[in-house]
């Protein structure tokens, strides 16, 4: 899902919340490894390891994530 933000995905009901994290990732530029729930589509738990980086020449935070069963 490169290149899109929390408010264009499925989970953007919860998107506010999912980028408290991403701030804290991109104002100290330090990975963070989170879990983070979103209620809809349905409600799942994610683990998520947020990070900064390049995406066509802009600082960003990635996030890879799986979900925990």
């Amino acid at each position: 899902m490169t290149g899109k933000t929390d408010i264009e995905l499925p989970w953007a009901h919860d998107s506010e919340k999912l980028r408290e994290d991403d701030r804290k990732v991109n104002e100290t530029g330090e990975p963070m490894f989170v879990h983070e729930s979103i209620e809809k589509p349905e409600k799942i738990t994610l683990s998520v390891c947020k990070f900064v980086g390049d995406y066509e020449g802009k600082k960003c935070v990635f996030g890879v994530s799986y979900v925990i069963e």
